[in-house]
Protein backbone atom coordinates (compact mmCIF):
# COMPACT_ATOMS: atom_id res chain seq x y z
CA UNK A 1 0.00 0.00 0.00
CA UNK A 2 1.56 3.37 -1.05
CA UNK A 3 1.81 6.90 0.24
CA UNK A 4 -0.59 8.08 -2.60
CA UNK A 5 -3.24 5.18 -2.15
CA UNK A 6 -3.18 5.58 1.66
CA UNK A 7 -3.64 9.66 1.47
CA UNK A 8 -6.80 9.35 -0.48
CA UNK A 9 -7.88 6.25 1.39
CA UNK A 10 -10.43 5.82 3.83
CA UNK A 11 -9.14 3.18 6.55
CA UNK A 12 -10.99 0.17 7.78
CA UNK A 13 -10.40 -2.44 9.97
CA UNK A 14 -12.13 -5.39 11.62
CA UNK A 15 -11.54 -4.87 14.90
CA UNK A 16 -11.32 -1.41 17.37
CA UNK A 17 -8.07 -3.11 18.72
CA UNK A 18 -6.12 -2.86 15.07
CA UNK A 19 -7.62 0.66 14.48
CA UNK A 20 -5.98 1.37 18.17
CA UNK A 21 -3.12 0.37 17.17
CA UNK A 22 -2.25 3.19 14.33
CA UNK A 23 -3.86 6.19 16.85
CA UNK A 24 -0.57 7.88 16.93
CA UNK A 25 1.07 10.64 15.51
CA UNK A 26 -1.69 12.73 13.40
CA UNK A 27 -4.39 10.63 14.45
CA UNK A 28 -3.09 10.15 18.31
CA UNK A 29 -6.50 12.70 19.19
CA UNK A 30 -9.17 10.37 17.23
CA UNK A 31 -10.99 7.53 18.45
CA UNK A 32 -12.11 4.51 16.48
CA UNK A 33 -15.45 3.56 16.47
CA UNK A 34 -17.84 0.66 14.94
CA UNK A 35 -19.55 0.71 11.93
CA UNK A 36 -22.72 -1.61 11.38
CA UNK A 37 -22.45 -3.39 8.03
CA UNK A 38 -25.35 -1.74 7.10
CA UNK A 39 -24.47 1.82 7.46
CA UNK A 40 -21.21 0.81 5.53
CA UNK A 41 -23.17 -0.58 2.57
CA UNK A 42 -25.92 1.93 2.71
CA UNK A 43 -24.37 5.04 3.58
CA UNK A 44 -20.62 5.04 3.81
CA UNK A 45 -19.76 3.34 0.22
CA UNK A 46 -22.01 4.96 -1.51
CA UNK A 47 -20.36 8.62 -0.20
CA UNK A 48 -16.93 7.14 -1.04
CA UNK A 49 -18.08 5.80 -4.28
CA UNK A 50 -19.12 9.56 -5.04
CA UNK A 51 -16.33 11.40 -3.54
CA UNK A 52 -13.95 8.88 -5.56
CA UNK A 53 -12.71 7.96 -2.38
CA UNK A 54 -10.80 4.54 -1.94
CA UNK A 55 -10.68 1.95 1.07
CA UNK A 56 -7.32 1.23 3.02
CA UNK A 57 -8.67 -2.25 4.41
CA UNK A 58 -6.56 -3.23 7.32
CA UNK A 59 -3.26 -0.48 6.91
CA UNK A 60 -0.42 -1.29 8.88
CA UNK A 61 2.24 1.10 10.46
CA UNK A 62 4.42 -0.99 7.81
CA UNK A 63 2.58 0.23 4.88
CA UNK A 64 0.89 -3.17 4.31
CA UNK A 65 -2.90 -3.15 4.08
CA UNK A 66 -4.77 -3.43 0.87
CA UNK A 67 -6.45 -0.41 -1.14
CA UNK A 68 -9.68 -1.12 -3.06
CA UNK A 69 -12.83 1.03 -4.41
CA UNK A 70 -16.20 0.99 -2.57
CA UNK A 71 -17.10 -1.36 -5.25
CA UNK A 72 -14.53 -4.17 -4.39
CA UNK A 73 -15.29 -3.98 -0.89
CA UNK A 74 -19.37 -4.01 -1.07
CA UNK A 75 -19.78 -7.16 -3.38
CA UNK A 76 -18.69 -9.88 -1.14
CA UNK A 77 -20.39 -8.76 1.53
CA UNK A 78 -23.63 -8.46 -0.55
CA UNK A 79 -23.35 -11.31 -2.28
CA UNK A 80 -23.03 -13.18 1.19
CA UNK A 81 -26.34 -11.44 2.61
CA UNK A 82 -28.45 -12.62 -0.83
CA UNK A 83 -27.77 -16.26 0.57
CA UNK A 84 -30.22 -15.08 3.77
CA UNK A 85 -32.64 -13.31 1.94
Amino acid sequence: MGDDAAAASFPLWPAREYAQLLATGDWADNEPSELELEALLDDLLPRMREQGTSVAVFPRHDGRGVVVTPDELEAAPRRELEKYE
